[in-house]
Order: C-alpha cells, then structure tokens, then sequence
C-alpha cells in the first residue's frame, strides 16, 4: 500500500507542476481505511487559500452516481421501480415518438437512447428560454434509434431519471437523497446547497464572461439554468469535500454495507459493473457508472467502475482488488479546456496504479 500511496502522490504533484489543476484533494480508499492528500491552491494565485481536506468542490457529473443513480437502485431495491418499466408511464409526454415507446429505466441508466440532438444541450436554450420550457424540449426530444442500440453519454438521461423519481415519490432529489443516502453515508457536506459553505472553502471553477467567476453555484449551465426555475436535473449539482466522496467508494468496496448498516443491496452493487448491453460492445454499459472518457473502451476491465466529472473530478473502484480512489479538482480554472487531453491521461495513470 505504501507503493502505491508514493506512486499516486508522485504522478499527483507531476500534474500540479504541470498546471493540470491549481490544486487537488485526493483519497485512496479500502473497504477498511481512507488515505487522503492536499496539494496546492484554490486558484494559481499563490496567494489563495491552500486547499485542505475540507475544500468543498464542484462535483459535476459525479452527482449522476451519487443522486439520481443511489435514489432509483435503492428504489429499485425496495420494488418501487424496476429496470424493465417503461419511462413512458412515469413521464407520458415523454411518449411523443415511435421509438420512445420501449424506451426504458434501464435505458436510463445505461445512456442507450440516442437523442435526435447534434448540437448539444445548450443549442435548446435561446435567449427566451425559460427553464420550464428547456425541460419540456428536454423531454420531448425524438430519438434517432430504437433504445439499447446505440450509446450515447448525455446529461438528458439523467435529468429525465429524476423527473421518474421525484414523480413516483412525489418527493425532491434533494430530499431523497439526503435521507437515502448522504445521511446514512455520513455525507454531512455534501449537498446541492453550496450557499451553506463560507465561498472561501469552495473551490471556484471557471471565469466566464456572461457568468463572472463561477464559484458557490454549479459550473453545468443547463442545471444552473433549470435550477433558477426550481428544476432539479441530477445531472450536476452536488458540492461536497473528498472526505465525503470517499465514504461513498468504501461503501461500495463493502458491496453497499457502510457502518454496518446496508444502504444498497449486494445485487445493486453487482449491477454496477454488470454489461447490461452486451450488444455494444467494446462500449460497456454498466448502470450509470459507464465513463467512456477514462479507459479505452477495448482495454476496458469490468471490475473496474469509474465516474468522471468535467470540472476535474474523478471517482473510481477496482472491484477486484478492494481499492478505490477520488480525486476532486477544479482543472476547468480559469477556463475550460474542452476535452482536456492532460486530464484524461491522469485518469488513465490514476487508473493503472490502482490495477496493479
């Protein structure tokens, strides 16, 4: 273990000399211990504060996992949904094309739909737009293939997972997920809320020229966006420190037991890394943690689960080996490098130290 704690903090300070990220909080995580490392600062100003344990980051998608994904398995477990239901009867104006009509949660939350939107999501959000009406686009977009043919990484299927949930609930993501999840993890900082933090221990993301610094609320525009309509889109939204992240890897090294209290079933946790669409491969479909931007898809290792987030946040779990790790960092400061080249290595590297 001490091998691999000097080779992660080694390839670690490698990317903060090289600027890959003005800082990072790390944790490498086993089903009994979690190990965490600091390095730098908020910002590349030597003179903001360092960053510490309890830096509150900006998680991205790595919300997908913790929130929609959590609340639907433990929803699941308990027989409220099933992976066979169609999203139809959740969200019937989701029904408005042919090829929706088998579309179902499994669907969902493997990233099989292929949306009928080559522009992205912003290309919905005109001038005029309001929240109500990007949500109403959202849903009502046609598919270009019939379900389970195509893979397709999107923010929409997360959005429309919590438009199942909060429906057959009749409950908030929020809500749920605090009660479900966060407080039996023992997440207590964790939190779609980030306006309960002093804004000096979060980490700003980006500088924007319509957004100014963007810091203390969510770095995603479209969540920002259906979040000022009071619109959850579980997509992105979390803020949380490492510390917190890590408890949610052990958890899932200890097949769903933390603290000696179950909060996933074993089956769940098996359905994690489980190729539910075998069909398209080399792409694997396992539920929700699917990270086509971390390891080539034909050197993919099915044991290995991995999620990762734009603003610089990675979460991973060699199942196998029962060892985890989480890096939190905002390497989108002070702009966005679209697909950072420098990043994806990192993961990969962070991703071979842990299979050894």
């Amino acid at each position: 273990m001490e091998e691999k704690v000097h080779a992660l903090r080694k390839l670690l300070t490698k990317a903060y000399s090289e600027k890959v990220f003005p800082g990072c909080s790390f944790a490498l995580v086993t089903k009994n211990g979690i190990e965490t490392i600091q390095l730098g600062n908020l910002t590349y100003d030597p003179a903001s504060p360092q960053v510490t344990e309890n830096t509150i980051y900006d998680i991205a998608s790595l919300t997908k996992v913790i929130a929609p994904l959590s609340v639907a398995q433990i929803l699941i477990d308990n027989g409220t949904l099933a992976l066979t239901d169609r999203v139809s009867v959740y969200i019937p104006e989701f029904s408005n094309d042919k090829n929706k009509e088998g579309a179902l949660l499994s669907h969902l939350l493997t990233y099989t739909l292929m949306y009928d939107l080559p522009c992205g999501t912003r290309s919905l959000m005109t001038p005029d737009t309001t929240p109500g009406q990007l949500a109403e686009r959202l849903t009502a977009l046609h598919l270009t293939d019939l379900p389970g043919t195509r893979y397709l990484y999107s923010n929409i299927t997360a959005f429309l997972l919590t438009q199942v949930i909060e429906r057959v609930t009749a409950r908030s993501l929020a809500e749920l997920v605090s009660e479900k999840v966060l407080t039996p993890l023992g997440m207590h900082s964790t939190t779609f809320s980030p306006s309960r933090f002093d804004i000096e221990t979060i980490a700003p993301t980006e500088i924007t020229r319509v957004r100014g610094v963007v810091r203390g609320f969510v770095h995603d525009e479209s969540t920002h966006f259906l979040q000022s309509g009071g619109i959850t889109s579980g997509a992105a939204g979390l803020f949380a420190p490492v510390s917190d992240i890590a408890q949610f890897i052990q958890m899932t090294l200890n097949k769903g037991v933390c603290n000696n209290q179950r909060i996933f079933s074993e089956n769940a946790v098996s359905a994690w890394k489980t190729d539910h669409f075998p069909n398209l491969l080399p792409i694997h479909t396992p539920l929700c943690w699917s990270d086509d931007f971390t390891v080539a898809p034909e050197t993919h290792r099915p044991h290995i689960i991995s999620k990762g987030g734009f603003t610089g946040c990675f979460m991973m779990a060699n199942l196998e080996r029962e060892i985890g790790l989480v890096l939190l960092s905002n390497s989108t400061y002070p702009e966005r490098r679209e697909g950072s080249v420098d990043f994806k290595k990192l993961k990969e590297e962070l991703t071979e130290i842990l299979s050894r």
